[in-house]
């Protein structure tokens, strides 16, 4: 079973940057619900969303009670977000801007900037890493290729400058840090990212991980970025 960031790595450099306490949080793209709980855990609501079903049905049961109480689920994705104007205080996008297809991605975040309020802030995560390293038992294996996410991640920044250039957010903070997948086994591990999006496996390394009863791990180097809503000149 693939388990991702159990340190809490990514949610406590989010929480140290912008508490969520008391906030209303837009978890946009929100998976198998990685980020939901940590916003459900602090904010008075959160709606998430995400264009697959099985996910948001992941994401909901890994909720308790009472968090569930605080989130409202929905199956969309960015382009089609429809909520009333400025009633968001927070924009969570963790791995979630890379997913939405290319020409897609300034109408997403113009639909973002409408649900926030005037002052709202946009939390956009990503892993960067071309060659993230595979290990077990303290030795590499080898390393994942990459290359084409991070040159995907490039044009989505690209397109990200041009909503902040038109004005429609300012960038307000940038950090980085390190966030660890954790698999059981080696064919765990070789199943799971042989399904990543733009991710090759060397031959090598399939290999290695076919021969490897041990934990693996997969270690990637993650950018978090903070945006705050502006006003467009007109």
């Amino acid at each position: 079973m693939q388990r991702r960031d159990e340190a809490g790595v990514e949610a406590a450099a989010i929480a140290e940057l912008v508490p969520l306490d008391g906030r209303r949080v837009l978890d946009v793209g929100c998976g198998r619900g990685r980020l939901t709980a940590f916003a459900a855990a602090h904010a008075a609501f959160v709606y998430a969303f995400d264009p697959s079903i099985e996910n948001i049905e992941a994401a909901r049961a890994a909720l308790t009670d009472d968090q569930q109480r605080r989130v409202r689920f929905a199956v969309h994705d960015a382009e089609a977000l429809a909520l009333p104007r400025e009633r968001f205080d927070l924009a969570l996008c963790g791995w979630s801007l890379r997913c939405v297809p290319l020409e897609g991605v300034v109408h997403a975040l113009h639909n973002i900037h409408a649900a926030l309020t005037p002052d709202g802030l946009v939390v956009d995560t990503q892993p960067l890493s071309p060659h993230p390293p595979v290990a077990a038992d303290g030795a590499e294996l080898g390393t994942l290729d990459m290359r084409e996410w991070r040159d995907t991640i490039r044009a989505v920044d690209h397109l990200i400058a041009e909503v902040v250039d038109a004005g429609f957010y300012e960038t307000q903070h940038e950090a980085r840090f390190t966030v660890t997948d954790a698999f059981d086994n080696g064919h765990e591990c070789l199943e799971t990212v042989s399904s990543w999006r733009e991710t090759r496996v060397p031959s090598s390394l399939v290999s290695r991980l076919g021969a490897t009863q041990a934990p693996v791990t997969v270690e990637q180097e993650v950018r978090l970025r903070l945006f705050r809503c502006a006003t467009p000149a007109r």
